[in-house]
């Protein structure tokens, strides 16, 4: 994915390309209008060109009419001034974690669009090796 876009992009954006790329496949940007959107920092044209990626053999599927607006939403959410945020403070104590217990059928990225986050997102929370690899009644932190 890097290897197309040439300007630096937030974490929010990263994240959101990140499980865009991941559903679409490695091709996805080469070339593309949403390619040419990213590189000139156009940024709500690339969120309104990600939303066209919600159909499969012409029929708009709402699973992927819902993840895609899950990514544009976050890829549009602005992120906290790193000035002033400090990445090595730890969470706050005693604030419990939401988690969901993986059910036969499920993906990372069905469960990520239902809660309203990433792939990447849950990756990262979870210490997911493969996404491709979760098991029914495996416990993962949502937010």
């Amino acid at each position: 994915m890097y290897q197309y876009i040439n300007v630096p992009l937030n974490q929010n954006q990263f994240d959101s390309l990140v499980s865009f790329h991941f559903n679409l496949g490695p091709a996805i940007l080469h070339n593309s209008l949403l390619l040419k959107y990213l590189n000139a920092r156009q940024w709500q044209q690339a969120a309104a060109e990600m939303q066209r990626y919600k159909f499969a053999g012409g029929v708009v599927l709402q699973g992927l009419a819902n993840r895609r607006r899950a990514e544009t939403a976050l890829f549009l959410k602005p992120v906290g001034n790193p000035a002033t945020s400090n990445p090595q403070q730890p969470a706050k104590p005693n604030v419990p974690h939401k988690t969901y217990k993986v059910k036969p059928g499920d993906t990372l990225s069905q469960i990520a669009v239902k809660h309203g986050t990433t792939v990447a997102r849950l990756v990262r929370l979870n210490g997911i090796k493969n996404p491709n690899l979760i098991r029914v009644g495996q416990v993962i932190v949502v937010s």
